[in-house]
């Protein structure tokens, strides 16, 4: 998203509303753009980007209360910074209420699955476990970790990512792969479990849509 799409949340109106029932309604917006995008043609970054942009057309005014006129930070720069920090509020509620959005960030992450599955293999574990036998470091230990994981080798991937965090009980990125491996194996609850420990060790928003996604997987599992 550029800066000059997103200065369309310059103030105009002082206006204070619930953030979020905005959020909300923003995302229901873009889930009802992209049912009209998507009716023959594929879904892409670039339209989604595109449709959140119109939402925020809808709701400049009412959005003012994020931009401070009296901040040494740029309007633009703070209507950029806004607009940011609302499309990762945003993207937890297409998760949850949006299949299109839904079905878009699920192929996303299963793409990015198999390109780790295509730059690991069996050699690089080998050569990775020999610098552990003369250097155990948990950077050295998770990066097996995650070959394992690419290989499908579960059992050996969840026994260096728990090498990890008895080292480090707060190693964020091995958690993360921790419960990414609890998703795969359809372990939800844990899954869940664990993203909101990587989310309360690391405060990024991003991770509550690893959240929203392991809370919609386990609910249709049901």
């Amino acid at each position: 998203m550029t800066k000059y799409i997103l200065t369309i949340i310059l103030p105009l109106l002082s206006f204070t509303v619930n953030g979020q029932e905005i959020n909300q309604k923003i995302g229901d917006d873009i889930c009802n753009c992209l049912e009209i995008k998507s009716k023959g043609n594929s879904i892409t970054q670039k339209t989604i980007t595109n449709c959140f942009s119109n939402s925020l057309e809808n709701y400049q005014a009412k959005l003012s209360n994020r931009i401070d006129l009296n901040s040494t930070i740029s309007v633009e720069d703070q209507a950029y910074n806004a607009g940011q920090e609302i499309y990762e509020e945003i993207q937890p509620i297409l998760v949850k209420n949006c299949d299109i959005f839904y079905d878009f960030f699920s192929n996303l992450r299963e793409e990015s699955y198999k390109s780790m599955k295509l730059s690991a293999n069996k050699s690089q574990i080998d050569s990775l476990s020999l610098l552990i036998d003369n250097n155990p470091t948990t950077s050295l230990i998770w990066q097996r970790g995650i070959k394992h994981f690419a290989l499908n080798d579960f059992d050996n991937a969840k026994k260096d990512f728990l090498k990890c965090t008895s080292i480090d009980s707060n190693y964020i990125q091995a958690n993360f792969l921790l419960g990414w491996l609890y998703e795969r194996a359809k372990n939800y609850d844990k899954a869940i479990e664990l993203y909101e420990l990587v989310f309360v060790s690391s405060k990024k928003k991003e991770i509550t849509i690893f959240i929203e996604l392991a809370k919609r997987k386990r609910d249709e599992q049901k």
